[in-house]
């Protein structure tokens, strides 16, 4: 899951990422991947901290 969540970050185009792209871009990755995983579609709240 973490490798797929990089290479989704990564195809954003150039210039600094918007939260909420970021927060939906990591929802969207993590979904996928589990519900390929598990056949299920569990609740996904992502939580970013800005640093």
């Amino acid at each position: 899951a973490e490798r797929e969540l990089k290479r989704a970050l990564t195809r954003r185009k150039k210039g600094s990422p918007q939260m909420g792209f970021m927060a939906q871009r990591t929802k969207e990755s993590v979904a996928r991947t589990l519900y390929r995983r598990t056949r299920s579609r569990p609740l996904i709240l992502p939580v970013i901290t800005e640093l």
